[in-house]
């Protein structure tokens, strides 16, 4: 549906210049760049928020009250790598916690705090009562309040505490809301200046002083340009206990697994 969604505010913009697809009783929705980045191709800057499930405790708080929420963020370049944001804004991503308690590895202190919202490097107990930790404290506070109202509230759909965690109760909706924006680069400007601007902007960032130790200066999305263009080539390294999972959901599903690597 989300996809669905940027479709449709890509449509929209192409005449109107500026679209938002509000979206409610929806899932899960994956990674918040990957629909912001559907309008670069068509000369578009993409924008997507969400109003997650409650994984998140507020400054001086015990226990999750919102979700993550996400943000995306999508512009094209000329010569350079397009632009693209994709951020929680917790201190890290919950996936990331999952995947360090499924390898057995603790996490930084400040990622995540217990029940009692004293910090821990233990991931396994975010299953349980422990909460992600707001990205920049209140800052990330804020931006998760805005985004949730903007996904969630004006759209008709859960916020925080009212938004079901499909990790727990697979039977009730979630009701998570969604907001896709799409706005059309040539209503407002030359898109070949645009992009020539933008590329400038990314060759004035690259070409900052560095610091001792520092080889390169990177912008949002350019790492992972490369490494999507690199494992396009060569495919997607993954750990066993993933590996492992998929294939016992494959199984379960009765649907055909992943091949093996030689």
């Amino acid at each position: 549906s989300s996809v669905f969604a940027m479709n449709t505010a890509i449509a929209k913009a192409a005449t109107a210049g500026i679209a938002l697809v509000g979206l409610r009783n929806n899932c899960h929705y994956g990674a918040a760049g990957y629909y912001a980045a559907m309008a670069i191709d068509k000369n578009m800057i993409g924008l997507s928020m969400a109003n997650d499930i409650p994984t998140v405790n507020a400054p001086g708080a015990r226990g999750s009250i919102m979700g993550s929420n996400p943000f995306g963020f999508a512009a094209p370049a000329g010569k350079e790598s397009p632009i693209l944001l994709d951020m929680a804004t917790s201190t890290v991503a919950g996936g990331k916690v999952f995947a360090a308690a499924a390898l057995g590895k603790t996490i930084p202190g400040h990622w995540l705090v217990d029940a009692d919202a004293k910090p821990t490097t233990d991931p396994t107990l975010f299953s349980h009562a422990a909460s992600l930790t707001p990205l920049g404290g209140y800052k990330g506070y804020g931006l998760a309040l805005i985004f949730g109202l903007l996904a969630g509230t004006l759209n008709g759909a859960a916020f925080g505490r009212n938004v079901i965690d499909f990790n727990k109760d697979d039977k009730t909706m979630t009701n998570t809301g969604q907001v896709i924006v799409a706005l059309n680069i040539a209503h407002f400007s030359s898109v070949q200046t645009f992009k020539r601007n933008v590329d400038e902007v990314i060759r004035d960032m690259r070409n900052s002083r560095r610091m001792p130790g520092v080889e390169r200066i990177r912008v949002p999305g350019e790492q992972s340009h490369a490494i999507w263009l690199e494992r396009s080539a060569t495919g997607v390294p993954m750990n066993d206990t993933l590996f492992k999972d998929l294939q016992r959901l494959a199984s379960d599903l009765g649907v055909e697994g992943l091949p093996t690597s030689d």
